[in-house]
C-alpha cells in the first residue's frame, strides 16, 4: 500500500456525528464509578507478580466486588495474553531469586596471615565466620522459595485471586469474522485510527489491542453503560500524550464508544487510579503508582529502541525490497506519529502571536517561527532524514510558520 490508498475521508468515517462532536457530554468518573462496567487489560492482570501480599488482598477485594456486582469484564483476548505472560513472570521471578544467591559469596575466601598479629583482623575473621553461617542460611531459604516456585501448577498466588474471584460472566469472549477483523485492522494501521496502528511491529500485527477494542464496544452496545478500561498502555494509538504523559484517552476511541453505546462515556485510566477511585488504602495506591512508573520507563525505553531498530530495518527493507508493502505502512506509521507530535506541540502564530503589518507581520517577541525540520530532526533523531522530509511536507499543508503551544 502507498500514501494514494490512504482514505482521503478518513475523517468523515472517524466523526460521522458532528454534533456529537459539540453536543455529547462525557460524564466524570466519580459520577459513573458505582455503577459502570470496569474492563481490564493484560498488563493489570500481570502487575500484581511485582507488588506484596497487602497489595494482592486489597486488589482482590476490589475484583470480588465488581465481580458480585456484575460489573468486571475480562476480554477473551486478555485472558490469552495473560496466559501467554504468566509463566514469563514467574520465570523471571525464579531467575532473579537464582541471580541473587549467585552473587552471594562465603566472606572467609581470603586469608592473610600476615595481619594475624592484629585484632581487628582477628575481630573481621569473627565476624565473617557469623556472616557466613547467615549467608549459607539465606541461600538455604532462596532455595526453599525457588522449590515452592517450581512447585507451582498454575496455582500462585495470584491465578489462586483470579480462579476464585473471576466468574464466567466476566470472562467475555467475543468472536469476529477473522478476515472482517483483518480489513478494518489494515484500514487502521493505513488511516493511523486507533487501536492497533502503533502495533506493526507486533507478531500479531497489533489485532490483540484491535480485539480487546471491538469487546469493549460490544459490551457497551449490549449492556449500555459507561465503561472503565483499566491499562497501563502508554502508546500513542491510546493516549494523547505531553512531557511523557499521558493526558487524556484518543477522542476517537471515545467518539467510537459513544455512537456505538448510544451516548455511553468511555474513560481509560491506569489501576493505581481505580484503586484511589474506590479508597483503596495509600500505601496499596503507592506501591501500585511506583511499578505503573517502573513498567512505564521500562515501555518507554522499548519503545525507543525498538523504533531505532525499525528505522534500520526500514533503510534494509528499501534496498533489499523497494516496493515492499509492509515497509510502506510502517513509513506511513512512522510519518504520522512525527505529524501528530508536532501538531500537539506547535501551533499556527495565527491562534495568538501579536500580528504587526507594519513591523513585517507577526511579532515573535517570546520565541519563534520555529522550523519543522529542525524541530522533528531534534525530537526524532532515530528516524531517517527521508522520512522527516516526508513528515515536514504533510505539516507544510496547514502552513509554513509555527509556534509553540502557549509560547506567545
Amino acid at each position: 500500500m502507498s500514501d494514494k490508498n490512504q482514505d482521503i475521508f478518513i475523517s468523515n468515517k472517524i466523526y460521522p456525528d458532528i454534533v456529537g462532536i459539540f453536543k455529547s457530554e462525557v460524564k466524570p468518573l466519580i459520577t459513573i464509578k458505582d455503577n459502570c462496567i470496569v474492563v481490564f487489560d493484560t498488563n493489570v492482570l500481570l502487575l500484581p507478580y511485582i507488588i506484596g501480599k497487602a497489595s494482592l488482598e486489597e486488589i482482590k477485594k476490589i475484583y470480588s466486588r465488581l465481580a458480585s456486582e456484575k460489573r468486571l469484564v475480562i476480554p477473551g483476548q486478555v485472558a490469552r495474553e495473560f496466559a501467554k505472560n504468566r509463566p514469563v513472570k514467574l520465570c523471571e521471578i525464579h531467575k532473579q531469586l537464582l541471580d541473587k544467591k549467585s552473587k552471594l559469596n562465603n566472606l572467609q575466601d581470603g586469608k592473610y596471615p600476615f595481619l594475624e598479629g592484629f585484632e581487628e583482623y582477628k575481630k573481621m575473621l569473627d565476624l565473617e565466620k557469623q556472616m557466613d553461617v547467615l549467608l549459607k542460611d539465606y541461600k538455604a531459604t532462596i532455595d526453599l522459595i525457588v522449590d515452592n516456585i517450581k512447585s507451582w501448577n498454575w496455582n500462585d498466588p495470584v491465578s489462586q485471586v483470579y480462579k476464585e474471584v473471576f466468574t464466567d460472566e466476566c470472562l467475555v469472549d467475543k468472536i469476529f469474522p477473522e478476515d472482517e477483523l483483518i480489513k478494518e485492522l489494515e484500514h487502521r494501521k493505513l488511516n493511523s485510527v486507533p487501536p492497533g496502528y502503533k502495533d506493526t511491529s507486533k507478531k500479531d500485527n497489533g489485532i490483540g489491542d484491535l480485539l480487546i477494542w471491538k469487546t469493549i464496544l460490544e459490551v457497551g452496545k449490549e449492556h449500555k453503560k459507561d465503561i472503565i478500561f483499566v491499562s497501563g498502555d502508554i502508546k500513542a494509538d491510546w493516549w494523547y500524550s505531553s512531557n511523557n504523559q499521558n493526558l487524556y484517552p484518543r477522542y476517537e476511541l471515545v467518539d467510537e464508544f459513544r455512537r456505538y453505546s448510544e451516548g455511553m462515556t468511555l474513560h481509560i485510566i491506569e489501576f493505581s487510579t481505580l484503586l484511589n477511585l474506590y479508597e483503596v488504602p495509600e500505601e496499596i495506591i503507592k506501591e501500585v503508582k511506583n511499578e505503573e512508573v517502573k513498567n512505564k520507563t521500562h515501555n518507554e525505553l522499548f519503545i525507543s529502541n525498538k523504533k531505532k531498530f525499525l528505522n534500520y530495518n526500514i533503510k534494509l527493507n528499501k534496498i533489499k525490497y523497494p516496493d515492499h508493502n509492509e515497509v510502506q505502512i510502517q513509513q506511513n506509521s512512522i510519518i504520522n506519529e512525527m505529524v501528530e507530535w508536532f501538531h500537539e506541540n506547535y501551533i499556527d502564530p495565527a491562534n495568538g502571536v501579536p500580528y504587526d503589518g507594519r513591523e513585517g507581520g507577526y511579532q515573535y517577541f517570546n520565541g519563534g517561527p520555529y522550523n519543522q525540520d529542525s524541530v522533528l530532526s531534534a525530537k526524532f533523531p532515530e528516524y531517517d532524514e527521508v522520512l522527516i522530509a516526508k513528515a515536514v511536507e504533510k505539516i507544510n499543508t496547514e502552513g509554513y510558520e509555527w509556534v509553540k503551544i502557549g509560547q506567545y
